[in-house]
């Protein structure tokens, strides 16, 4: 069995204000230096593998802090890259508020898909062929996975059983940690939540 700790990055300054999705990144928060420490100190004692990261600066930054004590160097995938949102990319939360593709997506996830991007399901597919290979490639060991909201979202609502369109119900804070265990096999990847959000 293979434990995995998915961590979403820390907090930065356009949380509340702009969907950066993968375009450009911005400076952590004061809130963000205290996760960031918090993070280090409470993952400095697992017996860790590997440290995977999104490519998103906002990401590994927070990997390269998670992995100092381990003395691990940091492995960017393009797996726990932030979903796509195409056109929506770098807009204004309030600027997408009436638009009625935003408003479709965000009431039907298993549905709808942002233009020119990538549906939450092209998503979760992705995640699932993820951590299938995890479970392969590192049997009884432990991985930390720096990443976005979305792809953790994805996991936790697969392995409850829960559709897309719930994903409202998931909350993922900026700088918690999602412990999953994965069970290697063939078929499509099992795994159970080893504990809440935290």
């Amino acid at each position: 069995m293979t434990s995995v700790l998915f961590v979403r990055h820390v907090e930065h300054v356009l949380q509340h204000e702009q969907l950066l999705g993968r375009t450009h990144d911005a400076p952590f928060t004061d809130s963000a230096y205290w996760q960031l420490t918090r993070l280090t100190r409470s993952l400095r004692h697992e017996a860790v593998a590997a440290v995977h990261s999104s490519p998103r600066r906002r990401a590994w930054e927070t990997a390269e802090d998670i992995a100092g004590p381990h003395h691990i160097a940091v492995e960017l995938r393009s797996e726990l890259d932030e979903l796509d949102f195409g056109d929506w990319s770098g807009r204004c939360f309030g600027e997408l508020a009436d638009d009625p593709q935003w408003q479709s997506w965000n009431a039907k996830r298993g549905e709808s898909c942002p233009p020119h991007g990538e549906s939450m399901r092209a998503l979760q597919d992705r995640m699932l062929v993820y951590i299938a290979e995890l479970a392969e490639t590192y049997p009884r060991q432990t991985l930390i996975c720096v990443t976005h909201a979305e792809p953790i979202r994805v996991l936790i609502l697969h392995a409850c059983g829960m559709e897309l369109d719930e994903f409202a119900r998931i909350e993922i804070s900026p700088g918690s940690i999602t412990r999953m265990k994965l069970l290697s096999g063939a078929g499509r990847p099992r795994f159970q939540l080893e504990a809440r959000p935290a």
